[in-house]
Order: structure tokens, then C-alpha cells, then sequence
């Protein structure tokens, strides 16, 4: 497998990796935001699988596949609805500090599967909540949003 080399560019938004012989060029979203409660309490949310849809856009609803949630190698299923069309795809979880952060894989079918990794920092009262999401694999044909061979 070919190196990948992403450029972080800037604390928001989609960046794109380094090109050139023998690297991969990736699509990084890099999102982050200040939540004005403790991160126990942002914790206590990601921590609860059925609650997956409150914090991924597009999800309409979850439930537990395997495992208990957020322990490494449990797995959610998610349903998401493009008008009348339902797409059922899972999430797994692959390392996670209680509290901390997590890092999960999201299997989105023909589309793809993203590299997820979530952190949480104290700042006062509140908490800074980082989201950083990659592909893992090539995209499909016709799909703008995955890795490409440059």
C-alpha cells in the first residue's frame, strides 16, 4: 500500500494531501467546535450508540449490531434515508479512551469507509471537541469525496 500523506491546512474545513510519485492524495475534513458543557457530558452522548444519530448528519436512527458501545470492536448499525431510499450500514469502533477519544470505522457500503477519530479536550467548563474523518479506501467510480491516485 502506498503511503498516505495528508496536509493539514487550517483548523476547519477539507484539506487535501501532498500528491506526487508514489503517494496517495486524501481528502481530509477536519471539524471542531467549542461545546459549552463538560466534556463528561459530551462524553456521555458519544458513548451511547442508540444516540448516534444525534451526532452524525444524515443518520435517521441507530442500534446496536455487536459488543457494547464504544468498547473496541463494537459495532452499531445505522440506517440513513435519501427521500425514499434506506441505506443500512454499521459503524465499529477501533481504539477508545473513555472519555478521550475514540477512533471508529464507518462502512457506507458502494461509497466507501471513512476513518473516524473524535477527541475531547477540557477548556473551563466547557469542552473542545475535535472531529477529524478520512477515507480508507479508494473511491468508486464517479465519486468526488474519497482518495484518488493522482
Amino acid at each position: 500500500m502506498e503511503p498516505v500523506r495528508p496536509v493539514m491546512r487550517g483548523h476547519s474545513g477539507v484539506t487535501d494531501g501532498q500528491s506526487g510519485r508514489g503517494t496517495l492524495e486524501v481528502s481530509v475534513a477536519v471539524r471542531h467546535r467549542l461545546i459549552q458543557v463538560g466534556p463528561s457530558a459530551v462524553w456521555a452522548v458519544l458513548a451511547d450508540g442508540s444516540r448516534y444519530a444525534e451526532w452524525v448528519v444524515g443518520t435517521a436512527r441507530s442500534e446496536p449490531l455487536r459488543g457494547r458501545w464504544p468498547d473496541t470492536d463494537a459495532a452499531i448499525r445505522y440506517e440513513v434515508r435519501l427521500g425514499p431510499v434506506r441505506l443500512f450500514n454499521e459503524t465499529v469502533v477501533r481504539r477508545c479512551e473513555p472519555g478521550v477519544s475514540m477512533e471508529l470505522e464507518a462502512h457506507a457500503g458502494v461509497l466507501g469507509t471513512a476513518r473516524i477519530a473524535i477527541e475531547l479536550r477540557p477548556w473551563g467548563r466547557s469542552a473542545w471537541y475535535w472531529w477529524t474523518s478520512t477515507p480508507s479506501r479508494e473511491r468508486p467510480a464517479g465519486c468526488t469525496t474519497w482518495a484518488s491516485r493522482r
